[in-house]
């Protein structure tokens, strides 16, 4: 097989679906297209692509103006889509990873026609679209469909009705799963030390990016309202290495100095080895964002037996089904009271979840087995051919 991608080539999942790949299938060839990559960013360590497709880097001057770089790396990727085109037929599969709409683009200027096509919703590319019609008309086009969990297939075809047979249900397996299992021999404590924090802090970790999306501010001051409630060592841990604006990350920085109490910020991306101890190193995980598909920081840290207070909102009857214990609430404001529960109940919520939450409950989201349905699922385009 040669598969042709559509998508950021420096995503740590596209990065763990190349290379799981190509161990599961050694024979197959994995080229990708990243929406405006050049060759200044390009380098990647372990890369697990044959070909990342880049153009030139922009004269520095022009770098620096932002309506004239958007229109220059436009003219750029178009020039790169041509170059594509002209050995596109070499393909048996493009797939995009994440229907944003700069992948749709790239898709809709490829000569896909006579190619096998498949379409992986990610979640947020769906839930937060910014343009429903050209979303909609891009998955039209495609052969198949790729949703990972039934929950978002059911959201899916409430506003869009295609036929089922065209979709398929994918998991993106979890890098640091494989660290986790690993590790069940590791405590706690030694994982804390293994990061640099106090054996004995409580850590509280609120989300798992920095997009307004996770309602930081709002977790902030509810926790500042409750902070003499709080275990005396309490220390919260703010993932914000991927998704915000920077003003809106200057925010939460602002306003985690202004709460007294102590905190760690990760801006930078940890290894997946290091990934599995943050799991292991929280206590409590508070999961409450506006929108969310299947999150696989949540699983982890369900993996991980952390108390994890989420949104009953939120789509994860799967984890319900597989009776995966964590706590819930319906509306934000609930969070507060919600807290002191758990604050006032450790012990006993603990216990539920060790005797809940077992190892063999998440062995489907291990790479190991995710990938043989995404390499089934994409091998389809041998029926195509016949």
């Amino acid at each position: 097989m040669k598969l042709l991608i559509i998508g950021d080539a420096f995503n740590q999942f596209v990065i763990n679906f190349a290379y799981e790949l190509k161990k599961y299938q050694d024979s197959i060839y994995i080229d990708i297209v990243n929406p405006f990559a050049n060759e200044i960013n390009i380098s990647l360590k372990n890369n697990p692509y044959n070909k990342i497709f880049a153009y030139p880097r922009l004269n520095p001057i022009i770098a620096k103006i932002p309506k004239l770089r958007g229109l220059i790396n436009l003219r750029n990727l178009d020039k790169t889509i041509k170059h594509i085109n002209e050995n596109i037929h070499e393909y048996d599969v493009v797939l995009m990873h994440g229907m944003w709409l700069m992948h749709c683009y790239i898709f809709s200027k490829l000569k896909t026609t006579n190619l096998f096509s498949a379409a992986a919703i990610w979640g947020s590319d769906f839930y937060k679209r910014e343009n429903e019609a050209k979303l909609f008309q891009t998955i039209d086009k495609c052969d198949l469909v790729v949703i990972s969990t039934e929950e978002m297939v059911k959201d899916f075809l409430e506003v869009r009705n295609i036929e089922g047979n065209k979709i398929r249900n994918c998991l993106f397996g979890l890098a640091p799963l494989n660290y986790l299992f690993d590790l069940q021999n590791i405590t706690a404590k030694e994982s804390k030390k293994r990061l640099g924090l106090n054996e004995d802090d409580f850590i509280i970790l609120c989300g798992y990016n920095g997009s307004p999306n996770h309602q930081h501010l709002e977790i902030f001051s509810i926790l500042s309202d409750i902070k003499s409630e709080l275990p005396e060592k309490t220390k919260l841990i703010v993932p914000l290495t991927y998704g915000g604006s920077e003003e809106y990350k200057m925010k939460v920085k602002k306003a985690l100095e202004g709460i007294g109490m102590k905190y760690v910020v990760y801006e930078r991306f940890l290894s997946d080895e290091n990934t599995a101890h943050l799991r292991k190193s929280t206590d409590l995980m508070i999961q409450i964002p506006i929108t969310d598909a299947f999150s696989g920081s949540l699983q982890e840290h369900l993996f991980a037996q952390n108390i994890v207070i989420a949104g009953s909102w939120l789509p994860y009857q799967s984890l319900k089904d597989k009776s995966i214990y964590y706590e819930t609430i319906d509306s934000i404001s609930g969070l507060k009271h919600k807290i002191l529960v758990v604050i006032n109940n450790l012990d006993e919520i603990k216990n539920r979840i060790i005797k809940s939450n077992t190892p063999d409950k998440f062995k489907s989201s291990l790479w190991s087995e995710s990938i043989k349905d995404w390499y089934n699922a994409l091998s389809e385009y041998k029926l195509k051919q016949k």
